[in-house]
């Protein structure tokens, strides 16, 4: 009797369950838990003044990716130089090497980041040539808002380029902006010591055995 009485019950709870699934409601209870709706982009307003910005790691685009300790320094560079300007919050350079590897869409990056606008862009560097190509997107509607490029046949000074390029990358966030603020640019260095100079602390910062010497050799 037992043994009848478990086997009504086990008939029973299975029917029950069946239904239940046929009537949708395990759908929606998984539905309910899972991920939050994607972020939806938000209205662009060109008048609005910029307030917080973020630079994104720029991608290193030279033939045999020989060049990303040139755009890791250029992306230090803009951080440091755009954090002087007064009225506009600079996500760090830590917060922002998340996106090192992955970007997800704009306006979830702008959303996690917490900023208006969004600096991405590429480097490519040949032994005769050397292209920084950068955007400023207003993240949270995933709007363009200007595209700037350099294009260069030599340089000579590293320090003095990257300094100009983030003058002009400022100039275009806020336009008059003090000039006694990026007045400041690197003594004449031999170009040769400031490669080996950017090489040798990008190596080290990768904080690997292998970067370790490297950066000692150059």
């Amino acid at each position: 009797a037992v043994g009848s009485l478990l086997v009504i019950t086990v008939l029973a709870a299975g029917s029950a369950g069946l239904y239940l699934a046929r009537q949708g409601v395990f759908e929606r209870t998984a539905g309910e838990r899972g991920p939050p709706p994607a972020v939806t982009a938000a209205s662009f307003d060109p008048a609005e003044p910029i307030r917080s910005i973020a630079v994104l790691p720029l991608q290193d685009n030279s033939p045999g990716d020989t060049e990303a300790y040139f755009a890791a320094s250029l992306h230090e560079e803009l951080i440091a130089k755009l954090s002087q300007l007064e009225e506009i919050r600079v996500v760090s350079r830590t917060s922002t090497m998340q996106f090192v590897d992955s970007l997800p869409p704009m306006p979830e990056i702008a959303r996690r980041l917490n900023v208006d606008v969004v600096v991405e862009g590429s480097v490519v560097r040949t032994p005769q040539r050397t292209r920084v190509t950068l955007q400023l997107i207003h993240g949270p509607s995933d709007s363009h808002i200007e595209t700037l490029q350099w294009d260069r046949e030599e340089i000579t000074d590293v320090l003095a380029f990257q300094t100009e390029v983030a003058h002009e990358v400022a100039e275009a966030v806020a336009a008059g902006h003090e000039e006694a603020t990026f007045a400041t640019v690197a003594d004449a260095v031999e170009p040769d010591a400031q490669e080996a100079y950017l090489r040798g602390r990008y190596a080290y910062g990768r904080g690997t055995p292998e970067g370790y010497r490297t950066a000692q050799t150059l």
